[in-house]
């Protein structure tokens, strides 16, 4: 409608210009819109009118004056197409045109509605976190593509560490806002590294009393018992969607994002509205992913390499590992490799290894375990071409976009 409007003022010297949007038709979840603009210009001969919509089609009577390509109705027709809607004229030769658009659409559902709502308050709340800075430690590559998608949104300055050591480096090095830490790491427990940072004589100390928010796979009462002990000020599951970390961070940073209960400091219950989650249909694993990370294809194909590199090793090590019956080693591959599947979404490939964890920690080492994981196999032979295909694309649509 943009290129309608200004072909509209190009073309009309005298009189008017006028825009109309109206909703015509409304059934339950769905409504038709429509657009008109109207002007009183040169109009358009008879004869021309059913060729205004092609490639480089000049209908004015004097380009030298009016000038253009003639592609803007064309891309305006291709766009409406598009969408699946219409597009149509009426015009008089020194009377002037009528263009109409008709588009149907989805109705915004409760969640869409209490998403938007979400997003807003969040992008508002956050102008004020410009000045704040985060330590994420967390050695799986996928959990922190999305942290620090999460934090650019928010403003937040970011920096991460993937072991105990690094964390400990970096966390004597610069002060932080808030550390979010993952409870296992390569060389040890984040926990243990929690423990440290707060155990640190006061005289050299920068981050003691820096808040921290556990990420973890699995909350147990044993990680909760330690909330009594050490400064932790919230417990995440992983993957968490955007809103649950933004109403742990938001009372940390920004009294105005909680309610307070006036005879008490205890936060209780977020205003921001409750964010759904995310839908798990694999059919639709890709739209999912951009809901994470609000359509930023740089962080989605990044996500999709890590996947598409991350699947067949940890295929090539369980294969060693499961028939020597190393139950440590899957242990360790199966819980590295789940954080990353259930970002991505597709629950024929995660729910084998969901299993598969369920048996180590209950101590079953069964034949099942083997059937579970030929049939992760299985279900990844059949997915990774669509998952290539997918990280082609967005690796395509990014270098285009930049």
């Amino acid at each position: 409608m943009v290129i309608c409007s200004n072909n509209a003022i190009k073309f009309t010297s005298e009189g008017y210009v006028e825009l109309t949007s109206t909703v015509t038709e409304q059934t339950e979840g769905k409504f038709n819109w429509q657009l008109i603009v109207q002007d009183t210009g040169i109009g358009i001969e008879a004869e021309k009118i059913d060729s205004i919509f092609e490639d480089f089609k000049q209908v004015a009577p004097d380009q030298s004056r009016y000038g253009g390509a003639g592609l803007g109705l064309s891309i305006a027709k291709q766009l409406v197409d598009a969408m699946g809607g219409s597009i149509s004229v009426q015009s008089q030769l020194t009377v002037g045109s009528c263009f109409t658009v008709d588009l149907g659409f989805d109705a915004a559902s409760d969640d869409d509605i209490a998403e938007y709502q979400s997003y807003e308050q969040q992008k508002l709340i956050s102008q004020q976190w410009q000045a704040k800075r985060v330590l994420i430690v967390e050695d799986n590559p996928v959990n922190r593509i999305y942290a620090q998608n999460l934090f650019a949104q928010w403003k937040l300055r970011s920096d991460e560490a993937t072991t105990v050591a690094e964390a400990k480096e970096k966390s004597q090095q610069c002060h932080y806002d808030c550390i979010f830490v993952d409870i296992g790491l390569p060389d040890g427990r984040g926990l243990d590294f929690i423990k440290w940072l707060q155990d640190i004589p006061f005289e050299e100390a920068i981050n003691t009393q820096t808040p921290i928010i556990i990420l973890t796979a699995a909350v147990s009462e044993a990680y909760e018992n330690v909330a009594n002990t050490l400064n932790i000020k919230a417990y995440l599951t992983k993957p968490f969607v955007p809103n649950e970390l933004f109403a742990q961070i938001a009372p940390l940073f920004n009294n105005t994002a909680i309610k307070v209960d006036e005879h008490t400091d205890a936060p209780q219950k977020s205003i921001l509205p409750a964010l759904p989650q995310p839908n798990r249909s694999e059919k639709y694993y890709l739209e999912n992913l951009s809901q994470l990370l609000k359509g930023n294809k740089k962080y989605m194909a990044e996500i999709l390499a890590i996947v598409v590199s991350q699947i067949p090793e940890t295929i090539s090590r369980l294969e060693v590992a499961i028939p020597a019956e190393d139950w440590e080693s899957v242990r360790f591959e199966t819980h590295r490799i789940k954080s990353t599947l259930n970002t991505l979404g597709i629950d024929s490939i995660r729910q084998p290894i969901l299993r598969i964890e369920q048996l180590l920690r209950q101590k079953e080492y069964s034949t099942e375990i083997t059937t579970l994981f030929e049939a992760f196999k299985t279900q990844c032979n059949a997915q990774m071409s669509r998952i290539q295909n997918s990280l082609l694309e967005l690796t395509q649509a990014h270098a285009t976009n930049n």
